[in-house]
C-alpha cells in the first residue's frame, strides 16, 4: 500500500550524523510515511547504517540501487524524486534533526493550501529551522531571521525565487503534481530544492509553515549551509576573500539565468506570456546593456526581500 509521505534521503559519507537524522525519522508522530534512500558512492559506514536501519523497518524503507555511480548531490535527490509515488514528498538530508511533529505540521498545512488551489496545482509548502552546532546546541532559533533570505511577511512575486531561492529543501514537503511537474530535473539546475521552488512558484504556489519543524546542523561539511546576513559581516567576508566573493555572485547570477531558460524551455507550454518574459529576459541578461539589465530588476519588481541582499543582486547583476 502506497504510503502519504516518502521520505527522500541522499547519503554521501554521513555516517557521523546519519544515525541521529534517522533516530528522528522514528520519532515522527506522523507514521504513514516511506523512506526512499539512495547512497551516492559513500567510502565510510553510511551503507551499512542505512541497511541496518532498513532491516529494522522493512515494511517502510526503500533502498535504491541503480549502477549510476556518483550524480552529485542535485542528481542523488532527483533520483530519488524519480523513485518516489506517494502523494506527498519531502526531501531529506542526512545530518539534521527533525522535530516529531514535522511531517504532520507541514502535511497540514500542505492539505490546507491544496483545499485551497486544487490537489492538480503543483504545491510546496516550506517551514522555519533552527540552527544548532554537531551537538545539536542551538546557535539561532529562526534560520529566517539569522540569513534574512526570507521575509515572511512579504508580498512574493511568482518570479521572485528565480534570482534567489529562499526555500530550504529539507524543511519543505511537495504534492504529487509538483513532482510530476519538476521531472525531470535538468543539468542546468542549480540544486535540487531550487528547481522544486522555481516550479512551484511559477506553475502552483509556495506557501510557508512559520514554526521551525527541524533542527539544521552546521559544520564544515555542509554543502551550502547557513550564512549570516548583517553588514559587518558581509563587509568581512568581502574584505577577507578580496574579489573571490564577487566573482562567486556573478557566477551564481549566470548559473542562474541558465537555470531560467532551461526552465522556458522546459514549461513553455503551461507559461502565460508575463511569466515567460521575465525568464527569457532574465536569461538573457548578460548580454544586454548595464541600464538594461538595472531596469529589468525595478520594471519586474523581482529583488531581494532583505535591502543588503538587493543591494548587491542590483551591483552585480
Amino acid at each position: 500500500m502506497t504510503p502519504t509521505v516518502d521520505v527522500l534521503l541522499a547519503t554521501f559519507n554521513g555516517a557521523r550524523f546519519l544515525p541521529e537524522q534517522l533516530e528522528s525519522l522514528e520519532r515522527q508522530t506522523h507514521s504513514d510515511w516511506r523512506l526512499i534512500v539512495r547512497d551516492d558512492g559513500s567510502t565510510d559506514r553510511s551503507v551499512a547504517i542505512v541497511n541496518a536501519f532498513a532491516e529494522r523497518h522493512r515494511e517502510r524503507v526503500q533502498v535504491l540501487f541503480d549502477n549510476r555511480g556518483r550524480l552529485g548531490s542535485c542528481g542523488n535527490f532527483a533520483a530519488l524524486l524519480e523513485a518516489s509515488d506517494a502523494p506527498y514528498f519531502m526531501f531529506c538530508d542526512q545530518d539534521d534533526w527533525w522535530l516529531p511533529h514535522k511531517i504532520a505540521d507541514l502535511l497540514s498545512t500542505l492539505r490546507a493550501v491544496a483545499a485551497r488551489r486544487g490537489a492538480e496545482t503543483p504545491l510546496l509548502v516550506h517551514s522555519d529551522l533552527i540552527l544548532v552546532d554537531n551537538e545539536l546546541r542551538v546557535l539561532h532559533r529562526s534560520f529566517w531571521r539569522y540569513s534574512r533570505l526570507l521575509d515572511p511577511a512579504a508580498v512574493r512575486r511568482p518570479g521572485r525565487v528565480m534570482i534567489q531561492n529562499y526555500v530550504t529543501g529539507c524543511a519543505s514537503i511537495g504534492n504529487a503534481a509538483l513532482r510530476r511537474a519538476a521531472l525531470p530535473i535538468p543539468a542546468e539546475a542549480r540544486v535540487h530544492d531550487w528547481w522544486v521552488a522555481l516550479v512551484a512558484a511559477i506553475l502552483g504556489e509556495i506557501a510557508e509553515h512559520k514554526v521551525p519543524t527541524m533542527l539544521y546542523r552546521q559544520h564544515s561539511g555542509n554543502e551550502i549551509g547557513a550564512k549570516p546576513a548583517h553588514l559587518l559581516d558581509t563587509i568581512g567576508r568581502l574584505i577577507r576573500t578580496r574579489g573571490a566573493a564577487i566573482r562567486e555572485v556573478r557566477l551564481s547570477v549566470e548559473k542562474s539565468q541558465d537555470q531560467a531558460a532551461a526552465f522556458a524551455k522546459a514549461h513553455k507550454p503551461a507559461l502565460g506570456a508575463e511569466a515567460e518574459r521575465i525568464l527569457l529576459e532574465f536569461s538573457s541578461l548578460r548580454d544586454s546593456g548595464f541600464w538594461r539589465r538595472k531596469s529589468f530588476l525595478f520594471r519586474s519588481h523581482l529583488w531581494p526581500d532583505y535591502w543588503l541582499h538587493s543591494a548587491a543582486f542590483a551591483l552585480l547583476l
